[in-house]
């Protein structure tokens, strides 16, 4: 049907939600990989600066500009953790109180409370998982597009964890 016509194109129209029980479609391109979450979370500053590690891998050519991306997913890991992280309610692994850039500690915090007990434990390994591999690509000295895609990759996977977690993701829990 459409899709065979839109192909020639280099489009396809995918099933991307439901209104009433009825599949509403979108367009993609063709050879594209599907995204799971492509609304923002409304977190602004976290969005903006998704949105920037996304043009700057995109135009990055040096090591100096690879090594920025890994800077700016640090950024986004310290915006997500000040938006989630409640000392009230999340404390830390170590009984240190993490400073407002300390974004390891806060989200560690996060993850073992809102993520607690056996049932978790998976969805627990991997938001920690994600945590620790977005920490150490941001680091590497020598920075190459398959490290800050990496580093890009594992930040927006735990933005999306933390997106998903607080309830900001899809129906209200």
């Amino acid at each position: 049907g459409y899709n065979k016509e839109l192909a020639e194109d280099g489009w396809s129209l995918v099933g991307a939600r439901e209104i009433s029980g009825r599949p509403v479609f979108a367009p993609q391109k063709v050879g594209q990989r599907t995204q799971v979450f492509d609304e923002p979370t409304g977190w602004q500053k976290v969005d903006r600066q998704l949105q920037e590690v996304r043009l700057r891998l995109e135009r990055a050519e040096s090591e100096e500009q690879y090594q920025a991306v890994g800077l700016l997913c640090r950024e986004v890991l310290i915006s997500a953790a000040q938006e989630v992280y409640d000392s009230e309610r999340h404390s830390s692994l170590d009984g240190v109180a993490p400073s407002e850039t300390d974004a390891k500690r806060m989200l560690e915090a996060f993850f073992m409370s809102e993520l607690e007990g056996r049932t978790n434990e998976e969805a627990r390994a991997h938001a920690k998982a994600a945590l620790r591999l977005a920490l150490a690509l941001q680091h590497q000295r020598t920075a190459d597009f398959r490290m800050a895609a990496l580093c890009a990759e594992a930040t927006s996977s735990v933005v999306n964890i933390l997106a998903v977690l607080a309830g900001r993701r899809g129906r209200s829990f």
